[in-house]
């Protein structure tokens, strides 16, 4: 696993904005493997990372407000 590099924020919009991209993307790999999960026939799967993606999207929407978007 390879962790990106942390990026360099001079204040809190920055940093939420950050934060947001990160949730954003972590979003899509989350809603590419539930759907994955389904194609290949793996219900069980796909129902262990609903929660994950449901508190991703959560966290997109709560930082989305924070910034006023």
């Amino acid at each position: 696993m390879q962790v990106p590099p942390v990026p360099d924020c001079p204040d809190g919009a920055a940093a939420l904005k950050a934060d947001l991209d990160l949730e954003e993307r972590q979003l899509q790999r989350y809603r590419d493997r539930v759907a994955e999960a389904g194609e290949l026939g793996l219900p069980d799967v796909a129902e262990a990372l609903r929660p994950l993606l449901e508190q991703t999207q959560d966290h997109v929407i709560d930082l989305r407000d924070a910034l006023g978007r």
